[in-house]
């Protein structure tokens, strides 16, 4: 049987603590660090993605509010009707959005330039990290009356 030679057993990597060659736990310390940048970059994209939501649900409430007056030009109640019935599909309620109409009138007449805005304030889930807590959507559409 052959003896070991006494050199190997004198190599540095045998002489290190047995300790500092194990890596069993650094992917969980990884994962540690990666995680909070992770979850804050996927949390982001979802507020991200409901106040599009909001936006695009509001801009098709101006588009339909003024596309009913430039047909019914003496029917705001109409107009107002058809703004609640887009703002619902986005979960919204006319109590939380500011609706202006330029020049507010109660009868419009051929050829007049109408202009619908409406604004929300949009709550940001990060409002505390990026220190912009409320995000004012605006949305605004111009239509003339009649054919």
């Amino acid at each position: 049987m052959k003896q070991p030679r006494l050199q190997y057993f004198l190599h540095p990597y045998f002489l290190r603590p047995y300790f500092l060659d194990r890596e069993e736990g650094s992917s969980l310390v990884e994962f540690a660090l990666v995680l909070p940048i992770f979850l804050t970059l996927l949390l982001g994209m979802v507020d991200l993605g409901n106040g599009f939501n909001t936006y695009i649900g509001m801009l098709n409430a101006t588009r339909e509010g003024v596309n009913w007056l430039r047909i019914h030009p003496d029917d705001i109640a109409g107009m107002n009707a058809r703004i609640e019935g887009e703002l619902e599909r986005v979960g919204l309620t006319t109590e939380a959005i500011f609706i202006t109409r330029t020049p507010e009138k109660s009868t419009y007449e051929d050829e007049d330039i109408v202009t619908l805005t409406l604004e929300y304030p949009y709550e940001l889930m990060f409002g505390a990290l990026t220190s912009l807590p409320i995000l004012t959507l605006h949305t605004e559409n111009t239509m003339r009356v009649g054919n």
